[in-house]
Formats: C-alpha cells, structure tokens, sequence
C-alpha cells in the first residue's frame, strides 16, 4: 500500500503543532526536533517508508497531547494510520501495564511495530549519550527495560519474515548477542 505524501506532510506539520511548547526530560530540548523528527529520519534512513516515517511523527499525539484517535480521522489519516496510532497509545488512563502495553504492540500492524523499535532506541540511545545510561540504578532499569522490549518486537518482526530496523552504534554494546 501506498502511502498519500499528503499524510506525511500533514503528520509532520500536526505533531509540530500539537507537541508546541513540549520537551524532552532535559526540559529545554523541544519533543518535535529531539524525538519525533530525529525518528522519523531513522525511519529515512532505514528505507522503511513513509508510512513509518508518518507513524514516527504520530506515535505520541494522542498519549501526550490533547488529540485524539476521532482527531486523527477527522484531519482525514487513514484507517491503516489510525490504527497504528491506537496500538502505539499506551492506556495511561486505564493504568495499563507496560507488558500489557507492549504485547499488544506486538500483536498490531508490522508498521507500528518497527515505529516503536525506533521510538525505544531512540529514547535509549539519547539516555546513553546524554550519559544517563547506566549511570544510576533506576536509569539502568529503564534502558534494560528498552532492551527487553526492543529484543521481543524484533523478535515478532522477525516471526513475520520482515527485518526489523537495526540500533544505532550507540546501543550494540548494550545488547545481547
């Protein structure tokens, strides 16, 4: 399937907006320019296409923003987007857990699943070269919690026969064999 070069420009510019005024943990480094875009060149520079690429601008939008899953429709993404950004909505409201949250992811569309291997390796690979990883223990469990689930929905890539995207150089140390 094809993706409309239209919803990625409209992915880009909604996630620009919508995420106006966020930041990272650094509380200066702005989501747009130090999450969501640095993602979605990976997703580039990968060759995973564009659908990946819109999802890597998505993927937060309606977990941290006021936006929502109608919001999305409404701007006029497909179903196929849609749903991906409903499988990539972690349900902070209804406290579900992170292995819940996470199995789910690995049950949905191959292209929400290659966008969060990208969203967990760019959230560990900032914390490595921010040198917060594994600086203290409660750092360390949270980038051990990233390679647990970067090792499981590359795994589920795997199953289904796709190659699922590689980590930065950053992280090779950090991962097992």
């Amino acid at each position: 399937m094809e993706l409309d070069i239209d919803e990625f420009t409209l992915a880009r510019d909604l996630a620009r907006d919508a995420h106006a005024g966020q930041t990272r943990n650094d509380g200066v480094t702005s989501v747009f320019a130090g999450h969501l875009a640095p993602m979605a060149a990976h997703a580039c520079q990968l060759g995973l296409g564009a659908q990946v690429e819109t999802l890597c601008y998505l993927h937060d939008v309606v977990e941290d923003t006021e936006l929502t899953l109608d919001d999305l429709r409404a701007h006029g993404f497909s179903d196929l987007t849609v749903e991906c950004v409903d499988a990539l909505t972690q349900r902070k409201d209804q406290n579900e857990p992170y292995a819940s949250y996470l199995s789910r992811i690995a049950t949905a569309h191959p292209f929400a699943v290659q966008t969060k291997l990208i969203d967990l390796m760019h959230n560990w690979s900032c914390m490595v070269q921010d040198g917060v990883y594994p600086s203290c223990e409660e750092n360390k469990q949270r980038g051990d919690k990233f390679a647990v689930a970067i090792m499981l929905l590359a795994q589920r890539l795997r199953t289904a026969g796709i190659e699922p995207a590689s980590p930065p150089p950053s992280l090779l140390p950090y991962l097992p064999a």
